[in-house]
């Protein structure tokens, strides 16, 4: 008898919170330093390798051949505090004010940057002139980042210290990176970390002398290390077992670690147009858009910790012992049971003593002992990803300085509801007798995201033929809701980016046997601010699951700060 078949599914799906990937801004720009320098509000100007990203169009402004590299070293700053959980009564008033969820931290506490470098590179060849065709590449990094934190302790009466040292050795081979625990024995960590590439062949061509088009092929790949600890109410409670078990905290939630680890892959096309009305106004329009995300071999891992209390064991067998005892008397004295009911009756009522007392036997045995169970699954997801469109604006007021304006919008709402499938490896009699996971996992991802909009502007004053500088700024909406908001990597505000930077183009140099007359190189410090903000506990009943809440995010005050600078050049030959 399985009394909690819904467990493991709610627990993985807001387990698998992938907005830690894709929306609160990380969706990133990090393609050429002056495009990047300028706010990414390029899409107009778009004169340099980085074309191949901003608006493919542009590769026929440029002449010969050119060679970029530019790298972006991403340094967030962020912090949590648990806040109280208040449970409404039956009548809508707050019954349960100022509750902590049980095991979450009381203290501030600090989300571990996964600091990294983000680099891109890029080359755009001379024009084909028989076919009148300008052609080039880009690698880069569409989207990243992640976080790890320590935010919950184990309480006393969870699972015992050389259970939890074995969990941490089974946690180290499940997957790589093995950092998923922290130093402290008894600490759990949240931790998202994805690492995606894509490379960009590229093609355009110059319709007119104040008309061009370009197109290019989008192959993404992708590394995703996913883990995240959660509870979830214990369904038990709310049934007439609860009594007899034991009320309240903190056997009213159970706790859950779920772990992913998938590769994937996904395709698409970025497509671009430029158009100059006069010499000193251009327009870019822009589109770029791929097929789902693919997992390829995924896995994922859920594990339900057990409590540890003799008392309650005892309990639980003294009631089996008592339901043993009624089957042994009406065994005993089966005519006088059989004189009220039929035969089918009287088998039927034996059954059932049976099943409930497996049922305490199950519940002894695997809520209560201390220990903890793992099952592994293979995952299969097809993860959409958003469309962008976008539109651009560049004006030359005069011959050394340039100002651009960019607005793009992104499909984030695609991230509604999302399919997911979960097979477990093991056999079909392993899942037959545990009370907390199911073979097939059918279920939906609910993030009810929403599409944004982003508005970017820049500017760039060449100071001579050789010196230049440029700002940048841009406000970018949250694609993500605060019912979803989890501590892994948190997207509640809007942000805004302030840039500023500078780049020298060398004169003639001699380097390598080789004379060097095209070389630019420049720097960019980009200061992102996002206000800090408070999130409720948002706490849901699953469907189909009667009297079992769950929450669907991580209620806290957050406080978030990101730094980055980006250094690049570009060599024209």
């Amino acid at each position: 008898m399985k009394i909690v078949k819904k467990l493991t599914i709610a627990t993985i799906i807001s387990g698998l919170m992938l907005s830690t990937l894709f929306s609160s801004g990380l969706a990133l720009s990090a393609v050429g330093y002056r495009a990047i320098n300028m706010g990414g509000a390029f899409r107009a100007l778009a004169d340099d390798w980085s074309a191949v990203y901003w608006n493919p169009a542009g590769l026929t402004q440029i002449h010969g051949k050119q060679t970029g590299f530019q790298a972006s070293a991403i340094v967030p700053r962020m912090s949590a505090q648990i806040t109280p959980y208040t449970a409404e009564g039956a009548n809508g008033e707050n019954s349960i004010a100022g509750t902590t969820m049980n095991g979450w931290t009381t203290k501030e506490f600090d989300l571990y940057p996964l600091n990294f470098v983000i680099p891109a590179n890029g080359e755009k060849f001379p024009r084909n002139e028989k076919l009148g065709l300008d052609f080039g590449f880009a690698v880069y990094t569409p989207f990243g980042l992640g976080t790890r934190s320590d935010a919950w302790d184990f309480p006393t009466n969870y699972a015992d210290e050389e259970t939890l040292d074995e969990y941490r050795e089974q946690i180290i081979s499940f997957t790589e990176p093995t950092n998923f625990i922290h130093e402290e024995p008894t600490r759990f960590e949240n931790q998202s970390d994805m690492k995606t590439f894509c490379f960009q062949p590229t093609v355009a061509k110059e319709i007119s002398p104040r008309l061009s088009f370009g197109a290019g092929f989008m192959l993404v790949a992708g590394i995703l290390n996913f883990n995240k600890l959660n509870q979830v109410a214990n369904p038990i409670m709310e049934t007439a077992l609860g009594p007899i078990i034991a009320g309240g905290a903190p056997y009213d939630m159970i706790a859950a670690h779920a772990r992913i680890h998938a590769m994937g892959y996904a395709v698409g096309g970025n497509f671009g147009l430029l158009f100059k009305p006069t010499d000193y106004l251009s327009i870019g329009l822009t589109a770029r858009t791929t097929t789902p995300f693919k997992s390829i071999g995924g896995k994922a891992n859920i594990t339900i910790f057990g409590f540890e209390n003799e008392g309650i064991r005892s309990a639980i067998d003294t009631t089996i012992y008592k339901s043993n005892q009624l089957k042994e008397d009406m065994e005993d004295h089966i005519d006088r049971y059989r004189h009220f009911m039929t035969g089918d009756e009287y088998d039927d009522e034996m059954g059932e003593i049976d099943s409930i007392s497996a049922l305490l036997a199950d519940i002894r045995d695997q809520m209560f002992d201390g220990k903890y169970y793992s099952n592994e699954y293979e995952l299969d997801a097809e993860l959409p990803l958003p469309t962008n469109v976008g539109i651009g604006f560049a004006l030359k007021p005069t011959a050394k300085l340039t100002t651009t304006f960019d607005v793009d919008f992104t499909t984030w709402s695609c991230w509604d509801e999302i399919p997911l499938h979960m097979h477990g490896i093991e056999e079909d009699d392993y899942y037959d007798d545990l009370l907390f996971v199911d073979k097939e996992v059918e279920s939906e991802l609910v993030m009810h995201w929403k599409n944004t909009v982003k508005i970017a502007a820049g500017f760039e004053q060449k100071l001579d033929n050789n010196f230049a500088i440029r700002g940048g700024y841009w406000w970018d909406q949250n694609s993500g809701v605060e019912e979803t908001v989890h501590i892994s990597l948190p997207g509640y505000n809007p942000m805004h980016s302030f840039l500023f930077g500078f780049s020298y183009k060398f004169p003639k140099l001699h380097l390598l046997g080789k004379d060097l007359d095209g070389l630019e190189a420049g720097v960019v410090f980009e200061h992102i601010y996002v206000a800090d903000k408070r999130v409720d506990w948002n706490m849901i009943e699953p469907e189909d699951v009667d009297g079992m809440l769950m929450p669907e995010n991580i209620g806290a005050d957050y406080h978030t700060v990101v730094n980055a600078i980006s250094f690049g050049f570009h060599y024209t030959h």
